[in-house]
């Protein structure tokens, strides 16, 4: 009996220790892993963000939408950089823009394409702090974020389901997990070279994600907006208008899957909420619809794929950057 109760207390103890590690690293320091394309893209980033030599004349700040969706190479009258970067929210864009006016003080006059999903408006990851860190940048509003937006408060039970489902998902040590221990070196190479040649552009090329998924939206019931992701909207827009930069806004484009399950007073108050920084502020302009667009497009539920990114592309140029 005693043999058992060993046993069954080994596993435990191994099953505690091993969901903690998983834990931590997919919610806490997954973006910091070399072998993450979201890591990769955050070090060519920073390549050029830290570069005094080059200099833009748009910048396109977002998620990861805006990331797979807008290829600046696509676009030979303009000077371009695609710095979007997967589960980014506002306070990523308000603090990258701000150190980037401080290494590129000649950034002045010029535009920015500015775009965030609905899901990152209503919620919050404290991932996004670790990011401001990586990119070396300290001078943090840390009283404003840690009393009105602790993690357990906000953040731990919607993880804490994240984190069970990837532990008991297969896939998920397969493609997340054990490329952490070895990836070999020309993966990474040739993902540091494609984004650096397509000025910021990358693909979300994950084989086991399906495009014919339905879309994070059409699970909501309602739009929110959280404190702290419209109190840095505000922040950004202000930064920008301070520095006569424009700013326009881009709704990236959903999966026509989904269309017939999204509500439409989710899409109807997620628009009306970015169209109410219109009237606030005169540097702010929306320059396309919200629309949906054929499934094979997408290179999964979410993200632009090879198919649709030259449309994409193309649409987003004539719309909002066209003289």
């Amino acid at each position: 009996m005693n043999s058992y109760k060993k046993i069954i207390i080994s596993f435990l103890i191994f099953f505690v220790v091993s969901f903690s590690f998983l834990f931590y690293i997919i919610d806490f320091r997954k973006d910091l892993l070399l072998y993450n394309l979201d890591r990769v893209s955050l070090y060519v980033n920073k390549k050029f963000l830290y570069n005094n030599h080059i200099d833009f004349d748009i910048l396109l700040i977002g998620d990861s939408k805006l990331k797979s969706m807008f290829n600046p190479i696509l676009i030979k009258d303009k000077k371009i950089y695609n710095f979007a970067l997967s589960d980014s929210f506002p306070i990523n864009g308000y603090y990258f823009l701000k150190l980037y006016l401080e290494k590129h003080p000649n950034f002045k006059n010029k535009e920015i394409i500015l775009s965030f999903g609905i899901e990152h408006f209503s919620f919050f990851k404290p991932s996004s702090f670790e990011r401001l860190l990586e990119i070396n940048y300290f001078d943090f509003d840390f009283n404003f974020y840690f009393k009105e937006y602790s993690f357990i408060k906000y953040n731990f039970p919607s993880y804490f389901k994240h984190s069970i489902f990837y532990f008991f998902d297969p896939l998920n040590w397969i493609i997340n997990i054990f490329p952490m221990f070895y990836t070999p070196r020309d993966i990474i190479s040739f993902n540091i070279n494609y984004i650096e040649q397509n000025l910021g552009h990358r693909f979300v090329m994950n084989p086991f994600l399906n495009n014919k998924k339905l879309n994070h939206e059409a699970f909501l019931k309602k739009f929110k907006v959280l404190k702290i992701n419209d109190y840095y909207l505000n922040k950004l827009i202000k930064l920008a208008k301070n520095n006569n930069i424009k700013i326009k806004f881009v709704f990236g484009p959903l999966n026509d899957t989904s269309e017939k399950f999204i509500r439409k007073n989710v899409l109807d108050d997620y628009y009306f909420y970015i169209k109410s920084f219109e009237k606030k502020y005169d540097n702010f302009s929306i320059c396309n619809n919200i629309e949906f667009l054929p499934f094979y497009f997408f290179d999964d539920f979410n993200h632009i794929g090879k198919k649709g990114l030259k449309y994409v592309t193309y649409d987003i140029y004539n719309k909002c950057l066209k003289d």
